[in-house]
């Protein structure tokens, strides 16, 4: 939405909005309608995938340079969205009691909808980074609390507004920050309080308590675990800690690598309830051992399928030129709404 007026010139010219599938295509193209943006807006029927099934080429590489947005049609626009989709607003000394004394009685997630160099320049003390068209297209991974409040903080206070007139209409309970990231007081991360932090190691350091008789831990996804980790680490996740082998859970030591460190800390957590081992998570993951010029390895059909209980195999590989898996998820996606009514209890409130 900041960069339309820098992209669309002329209110004559067709709008398309195209996605890899179709989903987002359409979020995006009914955000822009929502938006009273004065073109004509349409969404490109399957995306990428039917633009292959079509028979016509994609270009991949290309990343078109919009000139500097116009941010003050574009915060006018989605204040307008805001009005109209009635989102409250709550301000910083709200947001605070929230966050603290009232912690206890009810959840709140404060997502940052920034971009990376925006966060990291003035960071928000406890805020999760998330892009706003993924919140709405995948709520469950970032909300996992029924009936928890959710906040949102942006740069210019276009993209919360936006991203938020989609979460009220699935029937959150969304508000928007009324002020700038820096008027958010740090210290406030009760949330992350109950989870204790557990003991870091330097890559180098890991390497040392390998060479002592430690054993090495992957918990990163096992798609990425099969493209790369470190010589000799064991995949797993946290069902299964239990199950790993014997001579593992003797191990005087065990490092773990994980691209979340908080996904890392809640399996120490776990761990030492497992094993008398020393438990250690390597500062950095795979990224920071293979930059210490560490050894990694590839295991291609390691784990097995029939392991990879975080992957979702069902029509995987569309993305690869599989016209039958094309069709398979489109034709999915294209019934997905009947077969949602029918089983009722979605609870959205769409407004039209």
């Amino acid at each position: 939405m900041e960069k339309f007026d820098a992209f669309v010139r002329a209110p004559e010219q067709l709008v398309v909005v195209s996605c890899a599938g179709r989903t987002r295509g359409i979020i995006g193209a009914q955000s822009l309608i929502d938006a009273q943006v004065p073109n004509r807006v349409v969404a490109l029927k399957g995306g990428t995938q039917g633009w292959r099934l079509a028979g016509l080429a994609l270009e991949s590489g290309v990343v078109p340079i919009a000139p500097v947005p116009d941010i003050a049609a574009a915060r006018a626009r989605a204040e307008a969205v805001r009005t109209r989709f009635g989102l409250p607003l709550v301000d910083a000394t709200t947001l605070a009691r929230w966050r603290g004394a009232e912690a206890g009685a009810r959840t709140t997630f404060l997502f940052d909808l920034r971009d990376a160099a925006d966060r990291t320049a003035l960071p928000v003390p406890g805020a999760v980074a998330a892009p706003g068209g993924q919140l709405v297209q995948s709520l469950d991974k970032w909300v996992g609390v029924q009936h928890a409040r959710i906040v949102l903080i942006d740069a210019d206070g276009v993209r919360a507004r936006l991203t938020a007139h989609w979460l009220i209409q699935l029937g959150e309970d969304v508000h928007v920050f009324d002020g700038k990231p820096d008027d958010i007081a740090g210290g406030v991360e009760a949330a992350k309080a109950a989870i204790p932090a557990a003991p870091r190691v330097s890559p180098q350091e890991a390497a040392d308590l390998l060479k002592d008789g430690a054993r090495a831990l992957s918990l990163d996804a096992s798609a990425a675990y099969r493209a790369s980790h470190a010589v000799g680490a064991l995949w797993t996740i946290r069902p299964r800690l239990a199950a790993l082998p014997a001579d593992v859970l003797a191990a005087p030591a065990l490092v773990l690598f994980a691209a979340d460190p908080g996904v890392a800390d809640i399996a120490a957590l776990d761990l030492s309830g497992l094993t008398a081992a020393r438990i250690a998570v390597v500062e950095g993951g795979l990224a920071a051992w293979r930059a210490a010029g560490l050894p990694v390895e590839a295991s291609p059909a390691n784990p097995p399928d029939s392991e990879r209980i975080d992957y979702l195999f069902w029509a995987h590989d569309r993305h690869d030129g599989n016209p039958d898996a094309m069709r398979t998820y489109l034709g999915w996606e294209e019934q997905l709404p009947g077969q949602v009514a029918a089983e009722g209890g979605a609870g959205f409130r769409l407004v039209v």
